[in-house]
């Protein structure tokens, strides 16, 4: 997410779009990723959330690789109809999980662990993505790169083993 924030109007600049025009994407950016929050969190409430974060993941991997490509407005479009919802669905999606596989127990030390890692990452993805740019005067292997991360979570997520519901529920159920 970070990687791409950061570098979305330069990276679209770099493309040959106008600066409100990349203005205007970021804009949108925000508000299509609400609807994927709500409709992600719809759905986890109703299939494997698996499903639902490995296909945010995925729709994330072909926005950004349909960005890094991006020659004409309709590519921002598809870039935005495919990257917001994918990348909104995955924020609850990922709590949902977190709550159902570890329980309410340890949800505030998992809670810390991810917040940490997450953080680390959305530290160092602009950075890498900036280097990146620095040494070939492009975004697009940058972006590739980010793509190919978000390509790999959606399988990565698939191999989660669901808990037993004997284990979640003895995880959720306080101490006395």
């Amino acid at each position: 997410g970070s990687g791409i924030s950061v570098h979305l109007i330069p990276a679209q600049v770099s493309l040959g779009f106008s600066r409100e025009t990349a203005a205007l994407t970021v804009t949108l950016m925000t508000l299509l990723s609400l609807a994927g929050r709500w409709a992600g969190g719809w759905l986890a409430d109703y299939i494997d959330q698996r499903y639902i974060l490995a296909t945010g993941y995925t729709f994330q991997a072909a926005g950004i690789v349909v960005l890094s490509m991006a020659s004409s407005y309709w590519h921002i479009v598809l870039f935005l109809l495919l990257y917001c919802p994918g990348f909104g669905a995955t924020i609850p999606t990922r709590l949902v999980i977190q709550a159902r596989y570890f329980g309410r127990r340890s949800f505030g030390t998992v809670m810390g662990i991810l917040t940490t890692v997450s953080t680390a990452f959305s530290i160092a993805a602009p950075i890498i993505a900036g280097w990146m740019y620095d040494m070939q005067q492009s975004y697009h292997m940058a972006l590739l790169v980010l793509a190919i991360v978000c390509f790999v979570g959606a399988p990565v997520t698939m191999l989660m083993r669901r808990p037993r519901p004997a284990a979640a529920e003895s995880q959720n159920t306080p101490s006395v």
